[in-house]
């Protein structure tokens, strides 16, 4: 009966996101909010890969990966990856594409193949989701991993708190700007929990700079190409800004070739979030100013860490659980420190 129930919501689920995906044109890639890079190797067709990890112990933990398209995601992936090779726990890969009855259905294969934890990246961020999933755990008695992604109703969450990551933002802007200005927002997907929480922090922030006036406040859909095509028609429509504020880096480096484009580096500021690679290259080729740094495998090690803790009873299943990896900002003067944690 549950596995006839079971199928009738993958089912309806299945149809919720083919008009979710009409209507939004896009899937958000990154709840923290990461985009783009080179598709990986296609998984298996039932929906789960083995890696190779070493002497195993005779642990076996799932990775649910949202997609490997994700380049930020794949390197909180790698993070995990490395420390069970390290440890010699056998480490099996499901990467579900971006689509959510595809993760369901790989939740429940790796549940019935007898993993010992699952580690899951949740495509769908808006929380409907995160029941099923802890259900599905529950049935099976394996603890479920929420990381870098919030994951409601897993048994222990791994990731950064967004609201740290806008209020650093914030408060290097607001300096920045000497504490009056005009600052343009680009937001991630509208209604993302990351988008949301980040752009409120900034907020909380501005709210003791008067003199800082918020002019625009637009979906970049967490993307470079939609943050640079905004950013133009900023710059075109003639407002005055002195600031842009990206909620991810990919938004930022958009804005800040657009903003370079129109000969106006020198005059406007531009911050994202997250630290990747790409961002920091170009932090180092003088494009954008600041972002703010969430280590990506450092989240994947530490869900590991906790998956373990979690097999062995060291958690609390039945309270909530959050292990929190610290943001922090760089700037052109700490830049190469963080270029070398990407080698």
């Amino acid at each position: 009966m549950k596995n006839v129930f079971r199928n009738v919501v993958l089912f309806l689920l299945s149809i919720v996101m083919v008009f979710t995906m009409a209507a939004c044109g896009k899937s958000e890639q990154n709840a923290n909010s990461e985009t783009g890079g080179e598709a990986a190797e296609e998984p298996e067709e039932t929906g789960a890969s083995e890696e190779a990890a070493g002497e195993s112990d005779g642990m076996k933990i799932a990775y649910l990966i949202n997609s490997t398209s994700d380049d930020f995601q794949v390197k909180v992936m790698d993070g995990a990856k490395a420390y069970c090779e390290e440890n010699g726990i056998e480490f099996l890969v499901a990467d579900a594409q971006d689509d959510s009855s595809k993760q369901l259905s790989q939740l429940e294969s790796v549940c019935e193949d007898g993993v010992d934890a699952v580690i899951c990246v949740i495509v769908d961020t808006s929380g409907g989701s995160g029941p099923l999933y802890r259900e599905m755990c529950d049935e099976y008695g394996i603890p479920l991993i929420g990381v870098c992604r919030y994951l409601d109703e897993a048994h222990v969450n791994v990731s950064t708190d967004p609201q740290q990551a806008g209020i650093i933002q914030g408060q290097y802007l607001a300096e920045a700007m000497e504490g009056k200005g005009n600052l343009a927002i680009l937001l991630g997907i509208l209604g993302s929990n990351d988008a949301v929480i980040r752009t409120d922090a900034i907020k909380s922030v501005l709210a003791d700079y008067p003199d800082i006036k918020i002019v625009f406040e637009e979906t970049g859909e967490w993307q470079r190409d939609q943050a640079m095509t905004v950013t133009e028609n900023w710059l075109q429509s003639g407002t005055q800004i002195d600031a842009i504020a990206a909620n991810n880096d990919e938004m930022a480096v958009g804005a800040a070739m657009a903003v370079s484009a129109a000969n106006m580096k020198d005059s406007i500021i531009v911050a994202g979030i997250d630290g990747n690679i790409t961002a920091l290259q170009e932090m180092q080729n003088g494009l954008i100013d600041a972002t703010v740094y969430q280590s990506a495998s450092g989240q994947g090690e530490q869900a590991v860490i906790s998956a373990v803790k979690a097999i062995e009873g060291g958690y609390d299943l039945s309270a909530e659980n959050w292990e929190q990896i610290p943001f922090e900002l760089v700037t052109p003067d700490n830049c190469q420190e963080y270029l070398d944690s990407w080698k």
